[in-house]
């Protein structure tokens, strides 16, 4: 009698499977022994071929299959993460189409770095185009609210120049802002950034109590988490106070520039950068609000810092000096305002005749000291702002 057919195949199938997963073990130690020595391409050679076999024997959603496509997704990530040219990171995402599809997450993550290195390269529209069409498959495949949907739209808004293919940097911002605010906690830390960032760009569309509010929630919410005294606080507080003085909000900005100034000048000393933009952003809303002899004290030891430290004919020296001359006049003193200006004019015309250095800004400010009394003039020296700390360069 003849034996029974599963008697006679069942032997030979486990021999052959046996034999099989030695090969895919062997396979895999290869590859894994390849990214230690960072040959990326090398290690893809070895797991393609062996998912793709694995795929054939075991089907799509074998636990194996799936090991193996984690580690090919693994050293797609390494090799993405290396600094790698466009040309190798557009062989990563054909490789990932390939191997892993289309929707897959991997893919999609390897489309976003390759659509990075272009905004990184100034190649700003094709950078943009990919993003737009990703944002379009992530939100059809991982929907609106998930994580690498808003890392891809929290890109768009990282670069105004991206904003067009998603109507404006506004809306991008209130898009993504909506989906953070609908996932995320009130005082999670990247909502609050994100918050920062929208009032970022509010307020270089001159939009200012729209950003005001997305600060002052923004510094509460690092208040409650970190406290006041917190570094990340003390920036959110810098921005209001700058924010404040956009608006000639001059008694409102006042203590908020005390206490960053106080802060900094505890943080990192009496006169470091920092801390001396703060002191005369802190002497001009004085000026402003009518506190002149506080004003003065101010202006003369930001003026004294920065000449110790910088000399006398650096730009912030030149402008420090300016400051107090603007002090002085408005207290009622033209003729110690003009003296002490006088310098700081005089300097900067002799460097502008060497051929170097600005001139044209100390000269209206110099105009500006030499009016006659009256009435504030319309055009008065602004403190500086985080984005113009050089304007007079």
């Amino acid at each position: 009698m003849d034996p029974e057919p599963s008697s006679v195949t069942a032997p030979a199938d486990c021999r052959l499977q046996a034999r099989r997963e030695a090969a895919w073990a062997a396979s895999a130690r290869e590859a894994e022994a390849l990214l230690a020595r960072s040959d990326f391409a090398g290690a893809i050679r070895r797991l393609e071929p062996l998912m793709r076999h694995q795929v054939r024997v075991l089907g799509e959603n074998h636990p194996k299959v799936w090991q193996t496509r984690t580690r090919l997704g693994a050293v797609m990530e390494a090799m993405s993460s290396c600094g790698f040219s466009q040309e190798e990171l557009r062989r990563v995402v054909t490789a990932n189409k390939r191997t892993l599809g289309l929707d897959h997450p991997d893919t999609l993550a390897s489309r976003r770095r390759l659509a990075a290195s272009y905004l990184t390269g100034r190649e700003v529209s094709t950078g943009a185009g990919l993003l737009s069409d990703l944002w379009q498959d992530q939100v059809r495949v991982l929907g609106r609210d998930h994580p690498e949907t808003l890392a891809t739209l929290e890109l768009v808004v990282s670069d105004p120049r991206t904003a067009s293919h998603f109507g404006s940097a506004e809306t991008a911002f209130k898009t993504v802002l909506a989906a953070r605010e609908r996932v995320a906690a009130p005082d999670d830390p990247e909502l609050v950034a994100l918050r920062l960032r929208f009032a970022e760009e509010l307020s270089r569309r001159e939009k200012h109590p729209d950003a005001e509010r997305l600060i002052r929630s923004a510094l509460a919410s690092r208040v409650r988490t970190l406290g006041p005294d917190h570094v990340e606080t003390e920036s959110a507080r810098a921005l209001l106070a700058q924010n404040l003085l956009a608006q000639r909000l001059f008694a409102a900005a006042e203590p908020e520039l005390r206490q960053v100034f106080l802060a900094r000048q505890e943080r990192l000393g009496p006169a470091a950068p920092e801390t001396l933009r703060f002191r005369s952003r802190l002497a001009f809303a004085l000026r402003e609000t009518g506190n002149l002899a506080a004003a003065e004290r101010e202006a003369r030891h930001t003026l004294a810092h920065y000449e110790r430290s910088l000399g006398t004919e650096d730009l912030d020296s030149l402008r420090a000096r300016f400051d107090l001359a603007f002090v002085l006049k408005a207290a009622g003193y033209p003729e110690a305002a003009c003296a002490v200006a006088r310098p700081a004019w005089e300097t900067a015309r002799r460097i502008r005749q060497q051929g170097w250095g600005p001139y044209g800004p100390f000269e209206l400010l110099w105009k500006l000291i030499n009016l006659p009394p009256g009435p504030a003039p319309s055009v008065v020296p602004q403190p500086p702002t985080e984005t113009t700390e050089r304007h007079l360069g």
